[in-house]
C-alpha cells in the first residue's frame, strides 16, 4: 500500500495508482485493518472506503513499480515497532470526515426520494 495511501480513501488510492497504470479492483483487508476478527476481501470498494495500513491492493498492470511492491507498516509491525507517529490521529480525522460525508448523501438520497414521489402524485392527478 502507498504511504500516502494509509487513512486516505479508497478513491485516493484508486487515481493514485492509476497514475502508474495499475487499477486496484480490491482491498485485502487483514485481521484489525477495522473491526473484523478475520481476513476478508473486499472487490469493489465505496469510495469513501478508509485505508488502513494492514490493507493490501489487488490491481492489475503490466508492471509494478518498486516503491510500490514494499510496505512499510507491515515492516514496521514485525519489528514489534507499532509506535506510528500521527497514525491514529490522521485516520480517526479522516473517519470523522468520511462519516459525515456519507450522513450528507444520506440526506440527499432522502430528498431526492421525496422529489420523486412528489413527481409521481404530480404525474398521476
Amino acid at each position: 500500500m502507498p504511504q500516502e495511501c494509509v487513512t486516505k480513501t479508497f478513491d485516493f488510492l484508486f487515481n493514485t495508482l492509476l497514475k502508474h497504470k495499475l487499477i486496484c479492483m480490491a482491498l485485502y483487508r487483514q485481521r484489525g485493518a477495522t473491526d473484523n476478527d478475520y481476513p476478508y476481501v473486499y472487490t469493489n470498494p465505496d469510495k469513501e472506503t478508509l485505508i488502513t495500513h494492514r490493507d493490501k491492493a489487488f490491481v492489475l498492470g503490466v508492471e509494478i513499480p518498486d516503491n510500490l511492491e514494499g510496505d512499510k507498516f507491515e515492516m514496521i509491525e514485525k519489528d514489534k515497532e507499532v509506535d506510528l507517529p500521527g497514525y491514529r490521529q490522521e485516520y480517526q480525522k479522516n473517519k470523522m470526515g468520511a462519516s459525515a460525508s456519507q450522513s450528507e448523501k444520506k440526506s440527499m438520497n432522502k430528498q431526492q426520494d421525496g422529489e420523486r414521489s412528489t413527481n409521481k402524485n404530480s404525474l398521476n392527478n
